[in-house]
């Protein structure tokens, strides 16, 4: 089952999360803080599956082969579990037995987070591997964590990766008829109705795509479109001096009417609809903002002689 998490409270439990593994670290808690540690975690699954997230990209090999090595004794007496010691062993030991206090919880196949962005201050998410996701307003991104792999699905928008290095699970972003593969590296995806366009601000991304027999390498500063899965040429951009949607604004050369309206459409509470297909192919270009739907329309009409009509359900653009 899906879940769509609130950006404000997803902060909030890996905070809490956290504290827990930095306490837990620490060695073994007392009889009180235990109760806590069970309360919380009992208080709503996000934060057992937060927690065991967060257990399972630890990177100390002691604490992965104690905690593998624990996981098969789970049907022995639990106070078995506490003969490691000290540390990280104990910490293991701890969330064993509390695995057997709440059987099957921890033992779950991680399922998929859906993170949404409604509004354009809620767009920022943290991910456990300490790689960060920054999404545009009315885009959706579903996050599956495993041991082997990170893999990532771009529903619908736009959204900018901050990779963390980890060689051993690959972070695979799929988009509509391509994926795009990184190990520690920035990189933007915009997904439009007709096209997907990936720029890369930093390292170096493997870009498959459908139809096409092999993959390509996109180095920083450079950018590709693919349309209905197959690439474009790659073009150089300045990604120092390149204006992008994190700006508030978008910057295009020489694209169809219809794909800037796309755009608008994201950040507009009211639907812009074109009057026509052949309105929709005119080109434009310029610098426009994208959270002031009234402007932009405005200097729209002014240069490209159109139409503006706000209807109560929909904003009518005609030639």
């Amino acid at each position: 089952m899906q879940e769509t998490v609130n950006n404000t409270s997803q902060d909030s439990i890996y905070t809490e999360a956290a504290e827990w593994m930095d306490r837990l670290s620490d060695g073994e808690l007392n009889t009180l803080c235990r109760k806590r540690f069970i309360k919380w975690l009992e208080a709503d699954v996000q934060h057992q599956r937060i927690f065991e997230s967060m257990l399972a990209t630890w990177q100390d090999p002691a604490l992965e082969q104690s905690f593998e090595k624990l996981k098969k004794q789970q049907k022995r007496p639990v106070k078995k579990a506490f003969q490691w010691g000290v540390g990280l062993a104990t910490a293991c030991a701890l969330v064993v037995a509390i695995t057997v206090m709440l059987p099957g919880r921890f033992n779950e196949t991680p399922q998929p987070t859906v993170f949404t962005a409604q509004s354009p201050t809620e767009n920022t998410h943290q991910l456990s591997d300490g790689s960060a996701l920054q999404m545009q307003v009315s885009s959706e991104v579903t996050v599956n964590y495993s041991e082997q792999q990170r893999d990532l699905r771009i529903e619908s928008g736009q959204a900018y990766f901050s990779v963390a290095k980890d060689k051993k699970r690959p972070f695979v972003v799929s988009v509509g008829d391509a994926s795009v593969t990184a190990v520690g590296t920035e990189f933007n995806i915009d997904r439009g109705t007709d096209q997907i366009d990936v720029t890369v601000y930093e390292g170096i991304v493997e870009v498959q795509a459908e139809q096409e027999k092999f993959p390509i390498l996109l180095k920083a500063g450079e950018k590709v479109r693919l349309t209905r899965g197959r690439f474009g040429v790659v073009q150089k951009v300045d990604v120092n001096n390149l204006i992008d949607w994190r700006s508030g604004w978008i910057e295009i050369s020489n694209e169809n009417l219809d794909y800037l309206i796309e755009r608008l459409n994201r950040h507009s509470a009211t639907p812009i609809v074109l009057a026509d297909s052949d309105l929709g192919s005119r080109e434009v270009a310029g610098r426009f903002r994208l959270n002031d739907t009234e402007q932009t329309l405005k200097l729209l009409s002014q240069m490209y002689a159109l139409n503006v009509e706000y209807l109560p359900q929909q904003i009518r653009l005609t030639p």
